[in-house]
């Protein structure tokens, strides 16, 4: 196929599928270097549990375990969460083509900049990624948060579990709702099988987007509830509500 490829690109070259120039050097499925430069980490202050930003640059210097007010208010039920960045830009672009293009190719170079993430999260035992409902896999082919759980599973080299949640029932996507909104739509919408496989352990829970938590929260509410001993988050990305 390389030869293939490699005979066609002067005809019919390949076109980056975020900034349609014509790709020297390919990273993923068709996403070039340049884009991938361009992808905005997070930096700043962070809130110590969910991520969000802070406005001041100087909130944590006398404080710097100070949680914002959400976490304050509502303490979530996993320790912390840790992602690549804001929802924007070539970020945003690429993980449309991932999750709803069916580009399952770009969980590569995502997972290896996930990994660069790792080194911020304590030693943990098992993955758990965010499952899917069985209707909407069938209907998107792939669980992207499995995906990536598969790949940090092999730098890291600890197992996925990816049966141990399941969800029971097919909510309406989360796009468009409020926070509150969320946080109904998936109550009670989870359940752990084979609880004795998370008592004790120290959890990598992996989704892809975080825009409320309240996906994660009610996963690491349950798994809590059968004595997980920490549960960390790990998403690609944190939206605006």
């Amino acid at each position: 196929m390389k030869i293939i490829s490699s005979l066609l690109n002067p005809v019919f070259p390949n076109k980056c599928l975020i900034c349609r120039s014509t790709i020297k050097k390919e990273i993923g499925d068709r996403v070039c270097l340049d884009c991938w430069k361009k992808v905005r980490f997070s930096d700043g202050p962070l809130c110590p549990v969910c991520g969000k930003p802070f406005l001041s640059v100087s909130t944590l210097l006398k404080s710097p375990d100070y949680r914002c007010g959400i976490c304050r208010k509502s303490r979530p039920h996993f320790t912390r969460h840790i992602y690549l960045g804001p929802y924007e830009g070539v970020l945003s672009d690429v993980i449309r083509l991932f999750k709803f293009k069916k580009k399952a190719a770009l969980a590569y170079p995502l997972s290896y900049l996930l990994c660069r993430k790792i080194k911020d999260i304590p030693k943990i035992d098992i993955i758990i990624p965010v499952p899917l409902h069985p209707r909407r896999l069938r209907f998107r082919e792939f669980n992207q948060s499995l995906l990536l759980s598969k790949l940090i599973s092999n730098h890291l080299n600890r197992p996925v579990l990816k049966d141990v949640i399941v969800k029971n029932k097919d909510t309406p996507p989360q796009i468009g709702l409020d926070g509150d909104k969320r946080r109904i739509n998936m109550r009670n919408v989870f359940s752990v099988k084979e609880g004795h496989l998370v008592n004790k352990k120290r959890v990598l829970l992996i989704d892809d987007v975080f825009t409320t938590g309240s996906t994660v929260n009610e996963c690491a509410k349950i798994l809590k509830k059968s004595g997980a001993y920490s549960i960390y988050v790990l998403t690609l990305v944190m939206a605006n509500n």
